[in-house]
């Protein structure tokens, strides 16, 4: 999942991240990276994710959050929504 520090749209779900099983989490990756760690742990931190890995990436998708998939595509907030499911919204 593509997220920014920045992004107060993204709290929520990388909130419903944490609630998921280890085993279901999508990748995080931290975009628009300046190489400022500190800002992407607070936010981690923030939704419950403390200590959780990370990628960062100075990428600048045309919004966040968003789904990166395995063959390259881009994927907007509905399927992120789609992904973490109703339940953990």
């Amino acid at each position: 999942m593509l997220f920014a520090s920045w992004c107060d749209h993204c709290l929520e779900p990388l909130k419903a991240v944490a609630k998921l099983p280890t085993e279901r989490r999508p990748y995080l990756v931290a975009v628009f990276w300046d190489g400022e760690a500190r800002e992407i742990e607070a936010k981690l931190r923030e939704a419950g994710l403390d200590g959780a890995g990370y990628y960062t990436s100075p990428m600048e998708p045309e919004s966040v959050p968003r789904l990166l998939t395995a063959t390259g595509e881009i994927k907007g907030e509905s399927k992120v929504c789609a992904y973490l499911g109703e339940e953990v919204l």
